[in-house]
């Protein structure tokens, strides 16, 4: 991953769990035109959307608290604090991102 934000997630994640951070590094493609920590911001935000609605509709439980947290800001390291705080538990609890065979 060659943006630092995204390199940062996956270091939170690994620390949190091996094996969420190897499917997110799998699975999160950061595209080499990005040029601002904002965009990445939105394509995380995106990502992580995605993963939460998914394991929703598969297992019936609500995540809409947690997707409120991804907010789209500017300031990456606002961003970073709530998601390190609020976002990250939440993804070690539930074994995100979900492994490509139960994806569907």
């Amino acid at each position: 991953m060659k943006q630092r934000l995204a390199q940062t997630v996956y270091e939170l994640l690994l620390r949190k769990s091996p094996l969420v951070a190897a499917r997110f590094v799998e699975d999160f493609k950061v595209i080499d035109y990005h040029s601002s920590e904002s965009t990445i911001v939105h394509d995380l935000n995106t990502y992580w959307r995605k993963q939460f609605t998914r394991f929703e509709a598969l297992t019936n439980r609500s995540t809409l608290n947690v997707r409120a947290q991804l907010g789209d800001t500017t300031d990456a390291d606002l961003w970073l604090a709530g998601f390190t705080k609020i976002v990250v538990p939440v993804i070690v609890r539930f074994n995100l991102p979900m492994p490509e065979v139960l994806r569907g």
